[in-house]
């Protein structure tokens, strides 16, 4: 059935990444660099044992519940490679950003796997049991910390070998007190380890929000940085779609984009000078927010109007993000 409907611009460039599995050189330069900068160097052995998990279930899950979880892996990875946009851009030209963030739609089926991933090897000897445990421990210690400071801070390749023998040496010595001396020494060695990680991530959470929305993505950086001062505005947007970190740190900012309503429930720019200071009038905005979509793109034509208005004050000015306060109703009758 079709209804009437705008022009999407979503059916040009909403590829999914099942539309590449045959294109060699997409899934080597964009798919699999977006799974390493999602799920750091070691992505290979997360997928695969996510994978395994979830085979191993499907094959001789102890239970009903067991296989049935098995298959729900494998349906939300599916999912995930049918779904549009999960490699946006134009045909034969994903673009990296957005392949590499709608990763994340991955992550469930990822998660469930590598959970089932035990109880399919249930029948493995307590060695095997031991060694399968140390190389999760070293996979983990690898992966967890690839954009921390701390990571950074080491030599280059000092901190992967010392966090992974640590990690090591930890997972066998969980391993073995708990075969030869029980569920009780056992917990002895797993109660410090939890009271440590509580203790250190108390800190970690209080400080989460400190420095949010203060790099410089996309060259929007110093409006977000801006933003995270301001409280209970209007604020008008045009030329991008990144609106969410401009809300404020309470989220208390209005933050809407200006355009022109189209019919079927279209939305589009408005294209000249008289019509966007009118728009921004009405909307009633104290702050205007203008830049391109993309760093590449041309600064969008809004910020010259708005900057040749008279009732306009430039307040932040970055390489081509602008924020403005509007002091005075914007006037159309003054475009020149």
């Amino acid at each position: 059935m079709s209804l009437p409907s705008p022009e999407l611009a979503i059916d040009k460039v909403g590829f999914s990444v099942a539309h590449y599995a045959t294109d060699g050189h997409v899934l080597r330069t964009v798919i699999a660099h977006g799974f390493r900068q999602a799920f750091g160097p070691a992505w290979i052995v997360v997928v695969v044992a996510a994978a395994v998990g979830a085979v191993l279930q499907i094959a001789r899950g102890r239970t009903p519940v067991h296989r049935m979880l098995g298959w729900a892996a494998v349906a939300a990875a599916v999912a995930w490679a049918i779904t549009p946009t999960t490699a946006a851009g134009f045909d034969g030209h994903p673009l990296q950003v957005y392949v590499t963030a709608n990763l994340r739609y991955l992550v469930p089926a990822l998660g469930l796997g590598l959970a089932l991933l035990p109880l399919g090897l249930r029948s493995l000897t307590a060695g095997a049991r031991t060694a399968l445990t140390a190389a999760l421990a070293a996979l983990l210690a690898v992966e967890l910390p690839g954009a921390s400071a701390f990571w950074r801070s080491w030599l280059p390749g000092h901190a992967g070998v010392s966090l992974a023998a640590a990690a090591v040496v930890l997972a066998v010595a969980a391993s073995w007190i708990g075969h030869r001396a029980g569920r009780y020494a056992a917990a002895v060695l797993v109660v410090p380890l939890v009271v440590v990680t509580l203790a250190g991530g108390w800190p970690l959470q209080r400080r989460y929000l400190e420095g949010r929305y203060t790099g410089n993505e996309w060259d929007l950086g110093p409006a977000f940085r801006w933003a995270r001062t301001v409280h209970g505005a209007r604020i008008g947007t045009a030329g991008f779609f990144q609106q969410y970190p401009l809300a404020g740190l309470d989220l208390s900012n209005t933050v809407q984009y200006v355009g022109v309503a189209r019919p079927h429930g279209g939305f589009g720019e408005l294209t000249t000078c008289s019509a966007w200071r009118r728009a921004v009038a009405d909307g009633r905005y104290q702050y205007v927010v203008t830049a391109p979509n993309r760093p590449p793109d041309p600064v969008p034509p809004q910020t010259a109007w708005t900057r040749a208005d008279p009732g306009a004050r430039e307040i932040v000015r970055g390489a081509k993000v602008s924020v403005f306060r509007i002091e005075q109703r914007p006037d159309p009758a003054s475009c020149g």
